[in-house]
């Protein structure tokens, strides 16, 4: 695994799978995220949620990655929510236009309804 990029799982709820997504996600360390992405998608959750608060940096190749995992979850019928990142990663959704394609939320807790410290 990278130093520059972490993917933490865990289930929030039934059939909820979230995975912390935290430092850099790019050419280099897409292939930690994508290996994390076939482990989750084994188990056909309903709904995957990338937790972007702690993701510094998001290139077009982390972009791909997170576009591909949306399409597989979708034709498994399950769905892709990301929770609002930084405003740098935002921005890279927004230049995109994928800002509008994806299902984005303010936090896990409107998905869990479970408050976090």
């Amino acid at each position: 695994m990278s130093g520059r990029f972490a993917c933490e799982r865990s289930v929030a709820a039934e059939g909820l799978v979230a995975l912390l997504l935290s430092g850099e996600l790019d050419i280099e360390t897409v292939p930690v995220f994508e290996a994390e992405i076939e482990r989750v998608l084994a188990d056909a959750p309903a709904t995957v949620v990338l937790d972007l608060p702690s993701l510094e940096f998001l290139d077009s190749t982390g972009l791909r990655a997170i576009l591909e995992a949306h399409e597989r979850l979708r034709e498994q019928g399950g769905q892709l929510v990301l929770t609002h990142g930084r405003p740098s990663v935002q921005l890279t959704f927004g230049i995109t236009g994928l800002d509008t394609h994806l299902n984005f939320i303010d936090n896990l807790a409107q998905l869990t309804g479970k408050e976090t410290g």
